[in-house]
């Protein structure tokens, strides 16, 4: 099987959701359960990094061509508009969640909890629904 770079972008689609998906379950469980660790603290990050790996893997295997077609300048306008998106989504949830402690529907260190992997699903989701949207 010859590797493209239609196929780092597929993999990069269902990686980067995949990744988003485990960070909202968390932050669900956070808030469900009460407490910041509902499971292994490094189950998201063990993604993320998975993620990253396979990624480079993917590119290497492929080659420069290819790698250079599947990282190209649509990917990091997409990645621009998703950071800049990202950045005000993060404005909303820091103030939703500092709202949390003083309201009694979550301590301090879960609200923290909340925010910092809403805040890292937020960027996924959107690069995500952005190359959704274009098709790609």
């Amino acid at each position: 099987m010859k590797l493209t770079s239609e196929t780092i972008e597929t993999a990069r689609f269902y990686l980067f959701g995949l990744t988003a998906l485990i960070l909202l379950v968390y932050a669900a469980l956070a808030l469900l359960q009460g407490t910041p660790q509902p499971f292994y603290w490094w189950a998201a990050g063990a993604m993320g990094f998975s993620s990253m790996l396979l990624l480079v893997s993917l590119s290497i295997l492929a080659g420069k061509q290819a790698a250079k077609q599947a990282w190209d300048e649509h990917y990091q306008a997409t990645s621009r508009n998703a950071a800049a998106r990202a950045f005000w989504i993060a404005m909303g949830l820091f103030v939703l969640t500092c709202l949390l402690p003083p309201l009694g529907l979550a301590d301090r260190a879960t609200s923290t909890a909340v925010f910092g992997t809403l805040m890292g699903a937020s960027f996924l989701l959107s690069v995500v629904y952005d190359e959704w949207r274009a098709g790609r």
